[in-house]
C-alpha cells in the first residue's frame, strides 16, 4: 500500500495504522517512509500526537519517533481540524 501512495504521491505525509502488531511490518514501513506506524487499538490522545508530529517538516532525531511520546508542535493549522474530528469521532 505504502510503495503505491509513494508512487502517486511522493511527498505524501503517511502513518500507517493497522491491527497487526507484526514488527518487521512496521520496520519496513518506517523505511518506506511512512511517517509513523500506528497499532489499534490506540488512544485518540496519543493518535493526535502522532498525526501532529506527522504534520511537522522532518523527523530528524530519533528521539522524536512517535513511540518516544513527545508532546509535538501543535502550531500546523491542520492540528486543529484533525483533533476536531477525532473529538466528533469519540
Amino acid at each position: 500500500m505504502l510503495k503505491r501512495i509513494r508512487s502517486i504521491n511522493p511527498t505524501a505525509k503517511v502513518i500507517m495504522v493497522t491491527g497487526s502488531t507484526d514488527p518487521l511490518l512496521a520496520r519496513e514501513a518506517l523505511e518506506l517512509g511512512a511517517r509513523a506506524y500506528v497499532d489499534k487499538p490506540f488512544d485518540f490522545d496519543d493518535f493526535k500526537r502522532v498525526i501532529a508530529m506527522a504534520l511537522r517538516p522532518e523527523i530528524t532525531q530519533p528521539d522524536d519517533h512517535p513511540r518516544t511520546r513527545s508532546r509535538p508542535s501543535s502550531g500546523h493549522p491542520s492540528v486543529g481540524l484533525v483533533q476536531a474530528a477525532l473529538t466528533r469521532l469519540r
